[in-house]
């Protein structure tokens, strides 16, 4: 069986690759650069804002909302005086499937990080 050849300068690509070095892999990308999808924020579901964290983190309950102002701080609240940009999307509404793919690798970093501390005893 003839081995595969390099999809840049036709040479012999290396087992399971599509090229024979990464100078050809680079090249090869610069000539044909992928277009990126485009998904719709899940943070702010495509609205480009979300309420601030410091307001309703946690979820609201009927005792926050009487210490916070009663009937009239509801109504700002519902209003969307509160809201700020999207900490995610930056207000774009979308996110490039690229960029959502590196936010969850780092997500998912951010809590092994934290798991590690709250239970090292897990990773002995």
């Amino acid at each position: 069986m003839d081995p595969k050849e390099c999809k840049y300068c036709a040479n012999p690509a290396r087992d399971g690759f599509d090229f024979c070095c990464s100078y050809c892999a680079k090249d090869w990308e610069k000539e044909h650069p992928q277009r990126a999808k485009y998904e719709v924020c899940d943070r702010c579901d495509g609205f480009g804002v979300h309420t601030n964290p410091a307001i309703d983190g946690n979820g609201l309950t009927s005792m926050d909302i009487e210490r916070l102002g009663g009937m009239d701080f509801l109504e700002e609240y519902l209003n969307g005086d509160y809201d700020v940009r999207c900490e995610k999307c930056g207000g774009n509404r979308v996110i490039d499937d690229r960029q959502s793919t590196r936010l969850k690798e780092i997500e998912d970093a951010e809590a092994m990080r934290e798991l590690r501390m709250e239970a090292p005893h897990m990773f002995v």
